[in-house]
């Protein structure tokens, strides 16, 4: 067995004694003391030899063999590794945790000691160190929270002191044998955030919180959890003095989680939990599962917070998943509701479903009900007053069956309450005064002695027209109907009233004829339908209308009118219609026979008709009018002596959309006489032509137009 002594009582050890020590530790100064070596030669020794077996130099250049060592608590058993002399492993450890260091007897010839020392991987600081001649087995309490480096070395006689010249290997191996973390506060709170304590634990209700279980903590950056630990068989992280130096495997553990919170108010607090899970505020208990469970989820415990408050929510997990959960939602005093059914209708002896309400405890149990809540169920039979029902007492109900022998519907209605149960709700902060709850909604249960019977007749139009919005229809009340189904033609659609006595509706296209129709229904079935015929009608249709032959201006515009269709609806007005301007658009009504201008020429016309579905427009056929030739204005010819040429210049005739057939000039045949004669120029004027007129005629199909009458100016001489 190894011992740990003292560097002064080496001296008193006897040799075989000493053989059977694997290793001693002083301090930071121990000795290793050789084989089979006299009293004599120990003195010899200690006065004049310049080496010992104490913590050995940290030696420069050595190199970390394999990888870094995390212990994962209860899981990682020996962790073993080869080492040759010289060379170290770096481990990561916790202050108060105790760690098992073996090596074998390994090392012969003339350094033939085994030698395990422990350095602060900062600073290479020596930490302990443990020799002996047949193999090392010692434990050693980590005074730190960091890195270790743990270095494999060989000793021989003196002066000889550590070797470290990569000989070997050494197999190393190091055991977790026990926790206890003294550094870290257990009492450390996160603000509006949760700081998670992490102690070892097993189990179905274990009581792990104390000093010899704790293991570190991990940090949660909100106030809501929602932790899986990565699952059921994983090593989840525990921190150190800010770092992770070990993990937990996630069976059979327990986690202490400390927040404190700003918020203020009336809060419900949310948990899910497999297994056990329990929350403190303020030192006082307000929830505890602390049992083994599969995921389970809790709803509506309710607190009220001011400000400055500390949760702790212990959790522990012994096997199978592992989860936890919290979560804070605003209070609200409506959350009394009755979720299912709202309303119910049966026939006599009909048996109601139960009741369902809200504030659900238990995700896994229905009925394991709040411990902080008491329940009352009322009843109503006269739509007025409520009376507690005797034995109501849980979150549902189930109503009984009644009968109907009367000829009207019996009609009962039902809440419920919601109080604090204030054995279990402890008052912090003012919770059973100020957190109280509102009653619910109703939910009505009707029983009805028979079917109903066929609806009357049915109000409404019957001839509709297409798309028509805001149409009404509608019958008496049924006696004992508790609701209506109304049903439409195709196209047809229920705009509000769907389950009254009443509908309001938008029709259908055209042609979408039908039936409106309607049954009654209560408890105990439905009615035969009452049925109206529709149609849906549509505006008239006009033929179409053909371009009038050209007219001439003054001339009778007389159309035939085109076969209209009135389409079920009466047409109340018809006729002509004449653009009011080429191209306007605008039209307004012609009555013919119509005698056209030359203006009217370029407008359109069209035929309309209105029934009580509206004005149809036929399609539009354009006017052509047009009118007798006009003559520029002549000028009078200058003064001709009797023989001279009469030659004047033909005016500008305009044809008005009818071909000039006839032109020329004209003169008079007495002066005077206002008959006029084709005048052939150029014309040899005589004397006797003083005073006569000429003018200047053009003809098309719409007439002949004369220009204005000139004379020779001053006539005629001799």
């Amino acid at each position: 067995m190894k011992r740990i002594l003292l560097f002064a009582d080496v001296l008193m050890i006897p040799t075989n004694q000493r053989k059977r020590s694997r290793g001693l530790r002083i301090g930071l100064n121990s000795v290793f003391i050789g084989k089979a070596f006299s009293y004599m030669l120990l003195f010899f020794l200690i006065l004049f030899s310049t080496k010992n077996y104490g913590q050995c130099a940290y030696p420069t250049g050595a190199t970390q063999f394999g990888s870094t060592i995390t212990y994962c608590i209860d899981n990682s058993g020996t962790i073993s590794n080869n080492v040759p002399a010289g060379r170290f492993v770096l481990l990561n450890v916790i202050q108060g945790f105790t760690y098992r260091f073996r090596i074998n007897n390994v090392f012969g010839g003339t350094d033939p000691n085994e030698i395990v020392s422990i350095y602060n991987a900062a600073n290479n600081n020596g930490l302990a160190t443990s020799a002996g001649s047949g193999g090392v087995d010692f434990n050693w309490t980590a005074t730190l929270s960091g890195q270790v480096k743990v270095l494999i070395s060989r000793g021989g006689t003196a002066p000889s002191g550590c070797v470290n010249d990569g000989s070997g290997p050494a197999r190393l191996q190091i055991n977790l044998t026990s926790i206890g973390n003294n550094i870290d506060s257990q009492t450390a709170f996160g603000t509006n955030t949760w700081r998670g304590h992490i102690y070892n634990a097993g189990g179905s209700t274990p009581a792990p919180f104390t000093n010899a279980n704790y293991a570190g903590y991990y940090d949660i950056a909100s106030e809501t959890i929602a932790e899986g630990f990565g699952g059921d068989t994983a090593c989840f992280s525990v921190l150190s003095q800010g770092s992770q130096r070990a993990t937990m495997y996630t069976e059979g553990y327990a986690v202490r989680y400390r927040m404190k919170t700003t918020r203020s108010g009336c809060y419900f607090v949310n948990f899910r939990g497999d297994d056990g899970i329990r929350l403190t505020l303020n030192g006082t208990s307000v929830f505890d599962r602390w049992v083994e469970q599969g995921p389970t989820n809790y709803s509506s415990v309710l607190v009220r917070l001011d400000g400055d408050d500390d949760f702790v929510l212990d959790y522990y997990e012994n096997g199978g998943q592992n989860e936890v959960g919290f979560s804070l939602t605003p209070f609200d005093a409506n959350a009394n509701t009755i979720t299912a059914p709202t309303t119910v209708n049966l026939c006599s002896n009909g048996n109601p479903s139960v009741i369902e309400g809200s504030l659900q405890y238990s995700s896994a149990d229905a009925t394991f009900q709040n411990p902080q809540l008491n329940f009352q169920w009322q009843l109503s039979t006269d739509g007025g007053a409520y009376a507690n029902i005797s034995g109501a007492t849980g979150r549902t109900y189930d109503p009984p069956a009644i009968a109907n022998a009367t000829s009207a519907n019996i009609v009962r209605r039902f809440k419920r309450l919601v109080t604090l149960n204030t054995a279990n709700v402890p008052d912090i902060n003012g919770v059973r005064t100020n957190c109280l709850y509102n009653e619910s909604n109703v939910v009505t249960i009707t029983t009805s002695p028979a079917t109903p019977a066929t609806p009357g007749t049915i109000s409404g139009t019957t001839g509709q027209c297409p798309a028509v919005t805001g149409q009404v229809y509608s019958i008496a009340a049924v006696t004992n109907a508790l609701s209506y189904t109304w049903a439409v033609p195709t196209g047809w659609s229920i705009t509000s009233g769907q389950g009254t006595n009443s509908i309001t509706l938008t029709t259908g296209s055209a042609g979408q004829n039908g039936n409106v129709s309607v049954t009654a229904t209560n408890g105990c079935g439905t009615s035969t339908a009452r049925t109206l015929a529709v149609t849906v009608n549509a505006a008239p249709t006009i033929a179409a209308i053909s371009t009038p032959a050209a007219l001439c201006s003054g001339g009778s515009l007389n159309p035939t009118a085109p076969t209209v269709t009135a389409n079920g609806s009466t047409v109340t007005a018809s006729g002509w219609q004449l653009e009011t301007a080429v191209a306007s658009g605008t039209y307004s009504n012609l009555t013919v026979p119509y005698t056209v201008a030359f203006a009217d020429n370029g407008k359109r016309i069209r035929y309309y008709a209105t029934n009580t579905c509206g004005t149809t427009n036929s399609n539009v056929v354009t006017l052509t009018v047009n009118a007798a030739p006009t003559i520029a204005a002549i000028s009078a010819p200058a003064v001709l002596c009797s023989g001279g040429s009469l030659n004047p210049t033909a005016p500008t005739v305009t044809a008005n959309g009818s071909t000039v057939t006839a032109s020329g000039w004209q003169l008079e045949t007495a002066v005077a006489s206002g008959t006029y004669s084709n005048l052939t120029v150029p014309y040899t004027v005589a004397f006797a032509d003083n005073g006569k007129r000429i003018r200047y005629y053009a003809t098309n199909t719409c007439g002949t137009t004369n220009s204005n009458v000139e004379s020779p100016n001053r006539g005629i001489s001799s």
